[in-house]
């Protein structure tokens, strides 16, 4: 089970989302990276696109998917809502 299914179970209606994003990328895309690579301190495996992010949210059953904000820093993060 990928993670946003096991989050669009859980969920009782919505769900705030926090994620790396890829910046720059307007395609879907992820990309993988083995162990943390991506950030010493945290065990990330994919960085996915903002377009990524919200299709993945919607296939798994979420009728909305709304980014909320993105932030730079050491990692480039970004919230979406979802909703059932």
């Amino acid at each position: 089970m990928l993670v946003p299914e096991y989050l669009f179970r859980l969920t009782r209606g919505r769900a705030v989302v926090e994620t790396h994003y890829l910046r720059g990328e307007s395609d879907p895309i992820l990309r993988f990276y083995p162990g943390s690579t991506l950030n010493s301190h945290l065990p990330t495996s994919g960085g996915p696109s903002l377009s990524c992010v919200e299709l993945m949210l919607l296939d798994v059953g979420f009728r909305k998917a709304r980014l909320v904000r993105t932030y730079g820093g050491d990692d480039d993060r970004a919230i979406f809502v979802a909703e059932e």
